[in-house]
């Protein structure tokens, strides 16, 4: 009020939308903070990773991780899938989304801290040139 010599009445007038956007400021530096926080303690090397058995992922054969709603329908039958149905690759659309980029990050930090016992690869339908059978045969490579 005083700064800026803005009236209180106007800004009352006006209090709804300042709050909404005081409200986008504080997601936005509360988003800042935690990719400074995962760049640091994640990639950085802020926290000391392991990635031994005791942490390893057991697929259940019984149990299939994704929501029948995002399950693969198409005319395309995987035979050597570990599934009977599929969910398998990332979209392109997802390609620069900040959380899957993290996630791609955070499964390359936990392939490199494996000892060579684990490998990681984000696969898109096609990525620099190859399809997904030659991405997965260049991660296992």
């Amino acid at each position: 009020m005083h700064s800026r010599g803005v009236p209180l009445p106007q800004l009352v007038r006006h209090q709804h939308p300042l709050l909404q956007r005081l409200a986008l400021r504080v997601d936005e530096l509360r988003e800042q903070a935690g990719r400074a926080a995962f760049r640091q303690l994640v990639l950085d090397g802020g926290w000391a990773l392991e990635a031994g058995a005791a942490h390893a992922f057991r697929f259940d054969p019984h149990a299939y991780p994704v929501p029948g709603n995002r399950r693969y329908a198409g005319k395309f039958r995987l035979s050597k899938h570990f599934y009977p149905v599929v969910a398998e690759y990332k979209g392109d659309h997802l390609r620069n989304v900040p959380k899957e980029i993290e996630k791609a990050q955070v499964g390359a930090v936990w392939a490199a801290h494996s000892g060579g016992r684990a490998v990681f690869a984000m696969l898109f339908r096609l990525e620099r040139g190859m399809d997904l059978r030659q991405q997965i045969d260049a991660a296992l490579g």
